[in-house]
C-alpha cells in the first residue's frame, strides 16, 4: 500500500476531446441510430480507442511503463517531468497552445509520435484551416532544430506499428530497467 509507482520517462497523450470528436464524426452520418448502439463493439472499432490501445500495448511490450498525461495538462507543464518521448495516439484535437507545448518539447529534444495528424481540430471540435503541427507531421521524422523530432505512424498494420513505435522509443534512449531478448539480441515484443 505505501509503494509508489514509478513511471518511465514516455507519456501518452488522453485526448478527451479526440475521444467525443471521433464518436461525433463517427456517428454524424447515422441519424438517431447512435442511441440504438452497442457500445462495447463501438469500444472496438473506434479509431481513437484502437490507437490508445496500440500505444499502450508497444509500450508495455518494451517493458516501460508510461505516465497517462491527459491534453489540457500539456498547458500546465506536464512534458516538464522528465518526459522523453510523447505519444499522441489519434489525437485529433489540441488547442493553439498544447500545439505550441508539444513543439518546445520536440525543440528541447524530446521525440513526439503520432498515430495520424495531431490536431486536426481545435479543442473544441473546430477544424484548423491549417493544424499547427503540420509542418512537423506531414513528413514522417522531420526535425526541429535540436536533437528532437516527429514521427508520424500510421495504424493500418498494427503489428508494424508496434514494431516501429517500440524502435522509436529504444531509439530515443528510453529502455526498461530489465528486459528479454531473444537469443540474437533482438528485442522480444510478443509479450504482455
Amino acid at each position: 500500500l505505501n509503494s509508489r509507482r514509478e513511471y518511465d520517462p514516455v507519456a501518452i497523450v488522453y485526448s478527451q476531446a479526440s475521444m467525443r470528436l471521433q464518436w461525433m464524426l463517427d456517428w454524424r452520418n447515422h441519424g438517431e441510430e447512435w442511441t440504438r448502439q452497442d457500445t462495447d463493439s463501438q469500444n472496438l472499432s473506434n479509431p481513437w480507442r484502437r490507437a490508445l490501445r496500440l500505444s499502450m500495448e508497444a509500450v508495455v511490450r518494451q517493458g516501460l511503463t508510461p505516465r497517462f498525461i491527459p491534453a489540457r495538462d500539456l498547458e500546465i507543464g506536464a512534458l516538464r517531468r522528465g518526459i522523453r518521448v510523447l505519444i499522441l495516439p489519434d489525437t485529433l484535437a489540441l488547442s493553439a497552445r498544447a500545439a505550441a507545448v508539444i513543439r518546445a518539447f520536440i525543440r528541447r529534444g524530446g521525440v513526439a509520435v503520432a498515430y495520424g495528424e495531431p490536431g486536426r481540430y481545435d479543442e473544441h471540435g473546430r477544424r484548423w484551416d491549417r493544424p499547427p503541427l503540420h509542418d512537423l507531421f506531414s513528413a514522417s521524422g522531420r526535425r526541429e532544430p535540436g536533437d528532437g523530432h516527429a514521427v508520424l505512424l500510421s495504424p493500418e498494420d498494427p503489428s508494424t506499428e508496434l514494431r516501429d513505435l517500440g524502435a522509436v522509443v529504444r531509439k530515443a534512449g528510453v529502455a526498461g530497467e530489465y528486459s528479454i531478448s531473444r537469443v540474437d539480441g533482438s528485442p522480444v515484443t510478443d509479450i504482455a
